[in-house]
């Protein structure tokens, strides 16, 4: 049965436009080659630091920092590690590139398995919901690497050309994800160290918001949220690992 929230693809006004511009300058502050997940650009899920650097804190990095990197990648290294009686990654790339579009926009899963290339602008992913307001997700660094890989999974026409139209997530068969179909995937394929559903994933993208030092006002017009569910993710995400932070801070000094 279709969910009451659809997302339509439809060309942002110059208000949504203005606000995407500056949603996209806030969050990309201060963030010029860094990571979501805390590794430095060129490192995350899939590639492996170099043999000398695993396993040691970089002396440079202050250990808050280091403790905030270590709790995020660690689900991601239960995805690495996760292999096939063959020693190939046992997760698929079309299954991953679910969980990392959601961990970069923070959308929910309806929004994104039905989210289209029409809806991908220059500078922001506009969505908009009948109940729940219009969603206006800035391209940073990653986000605009995933959708650079994603289109290039596109299946040319005859003349070699590929046309960014449709579903941007697509199953094993290329065609668009149902939820009923990515839950009963990633139920089977989810590996022990990722304690985590699609849905925490969206608390991650809020989490990393709240970092950059968005206000909850600010972070409720970029994912379409009111302030007040924001305030209440800050509080259960944000603040409860700051205080994890400073206690490393002082056991550290």
């Amino acid at each position: 049965m279709p969910s009451r929230i659809t997302a339509r693809a439809r060309t942002p006004g110059r208000r949504r436009d203005r606000m995407a511009r500056h949603m996209g300058r806030s969050a990309a502050h201060g963030r010029q080659g860094q990571r979501h997940d805390g590794h430095p650009a060129g490192l995350g899920p899939g590639t492996r630091a170099p043999v000398h650097q695993r396993g040691r804190a970089d002396p440079a990095t202050p250990p808050g920092q280091q403790v905030r990197s270590d709790l995020e990648a660690r689900h991601w290294a239960a995805i690495e590690a996760h292999k096939d009686k063959d020693g190939n990654p046992a997760i698929k790339p079309h299954v991953l590139a679910v969980l990392h579009l959601a961990r970069l926009t923070g959308l929910r899963l309806g929004d994104l398995v039905r989210l289209s290339w029409e809806q991908v602008g220059q500078k922001a992913i506009v969505v908009e919901r009948k109940r729940q307001g219009c969603a206006i997700i800035p391209i940073l660094p990653d986000l605009s690497h995933l959708l650079d890989q994603l289109a290039a999974d596109i299946k040319p026409d005859d003349q070699g050309k590929r046309h960014k139209t449709g579903p941007i997530l697509r199953n094993s068969r290329g065609q668009g994800w149902i939820e009923s179909g990515v839950e009963s995937v990633w139920r089977k394929a989810k590996p022990k160290g990722f304690d985590r559903v699609i849905y925490d994933l969206r608390g991650s993208y809020v989490t990393f918001l709240a970092q950059q030092r968005l206000t909850d006002e600010e972070i409720a017009r970029i994912i379409g949220w009111t302030a007040q569910r924001i305030a209440e993710i800050r509080a259960r995400y944000v603040d409860e690992e700051r205080v994890i932070i400073n206690l490393v801070e002082r056991l550290s000094a």
